[in-house]
């Protein structure tokens, strides 16, 4: 629920920080926001 509000807000930080949390790995988030288009 958290990710969804952050994205929603278009809260770049917040996004990366809950997928930081999440996925724990630097490359596999930033490969997820470019995907995703941040």
């Amino acid at each position: 629920a958290a990710l969804s509000a952050a994205w929603n807000d278009g809260d770049e930080r917040a996004v990366y920080h809950i997928l930081m949390r999440e996925l724990d790995d630097e490359q596999l988030v930033d490969m997820v926001l470019d995907h995703m288009g941040f």
